[in-house]
Protein backbone atom coordinates (compact mmCIF):
# COMPACT_ATOMS: atom_id res chain seq x y z
CA UNK A 1 0.00 0.00 0.00
CA UNK A 2 1.25 3.41 -1.14
CA UNK A 3 1.02 6.40 1.70
CA UNK A 4 -0.04 9.63 0.19
CA UNK A 5 0.94 13.15 2.46
CA UNK A 6 -2.00 14.63 3.95
CA UNK A 7 -1.52 17.71 1.08
CA UNK A 8 -2.00 15.46 -1.96
CA UNK A 9 -4.85 13.92 -0.05
CA UNK A 10 -6.38 17.14 0.53
CA UNK A 11 -5.93 18.07 -2.83
CA UNK A 12 -7.52 15.33 -4.22
CA UNK A 13 -10.40 15.45 -1.65
CA UNK A 14 -11.09 19.15 -2.86
CA UNK A 15 -11.03 18.64 -6.65
CA UNK A 16 -13.63 15.51 -5.93
CA UNK A 17 -15.31 18.03 -4.17
CA UNK A 18 -15.41 20.52 -7.19
CA UNK A 19 -16.29 17.95 -9.55
CA UNK A 20 -19.30 16.82 -7.48
CA UNK A 21 -20.60 20.54 -6.92
CA UNK A 22 -20.75 21.15 -10.69
CA UNK A 23 -22.38 18.06 -11.38
CA UNK A 24 -24.53 19.05 -8.18
CA UNK A 25 -25.38 22.48 -9.63
CA UNK A 26 -25.86 21.20 -13.10
CA UNK A 27 -28.38 18.81 -12.28
CA UNK A 28 -30.41 20.65 -10.32
CA UNK A 29 -30.63 23.77 -12.21
CA UNK A 30 -30.51 22.93 -15.26
CA UNK A 31 -31.61 19.55 -14.74
CA UNK A 32 -29.32 17.69 -16.86
CA UNK A 33 -29.81 13.90 -15.69
CA UNK A 34 -33.63 14.41 -17.05
CA UNK A 35 -32.40 15.58 -20.30
CA UNK A 36 -33.83 14.38 -23.39
CA UNK A 37 -31.06 15.16 -26.17
CA UNK A 38 -30.00 11.75 -27.02
CA UNK A 39 -27.69 12.83 -29.84
CA UNK A 40 -24.10 13.13 -29.23
CA UNK A 41 -23.04 15.96 -30.08
CA UNK A 42 -26.11 17.64 -28.51
CA UNK A 43 -25.04 15.92 -25.20
CA UNK A 44 -21.80 18.24 -25.57
CA UNK A 45 -22.95 21.09 -26.45
CA UNK A 46 -24.78 21.46 -23.83
CA UNK A 47 -22.95 20.36 -21.26
CA UNK A 48 -20.44 23.11 -22.89
CA UNK A 49 -22.85 25.91 -22.28
CA UNK A 50 -23.79 24.73 -19.06
CA UNK A 51 -20.60 24.42 -17.86
CA UNK A 52 -20.07 28.52 -19.46
CA UNK A 53 -23.24 29.45 -17.81
CA UNK A 54 -22.55 28.12 -14.06
CA UNK A 55 -20.10 30.92 -13.69
CA UNK A 56 -21.69 34.04 -15.97
CA UNK A 57 -24.81 33.52 -13.11
CA UNK A 58 -22.51 32.97 -10.12
CA UNK A 59 -20.92 36.19 -11.07
CA UNK A 60 -24.14 37.80 -11.21
CA UNK A 61 -25.57 36.66 -8.10
CA UNK A 62 -21.92 37.89 -6.66
CA UNK A 63 -22.42 41.37 -7.86
CA UNK A 64 -25.95 41.43 -6.32
CA UNK A 65 -25.96 40.35 -3.62
CA UNK A 66 -24.88 43.32 -0.71
CA UNK A 67 -21.90 44.09 1.11
CA UNK A 68 -20.67 43.05 3.96
CA UNK A 69 -20.55 47.07 6.03
CA UNK A 70 -22.88 48.43 3.39
CA UNK A 71 -20.48 48.78 1.11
Amino acid sequence: MELVSLEVLARVVRCHRRLEVSHHIRDISFGEDSSRIRSQMGLQKMAMLRKLTIPIVAGLITRASPRPGGG
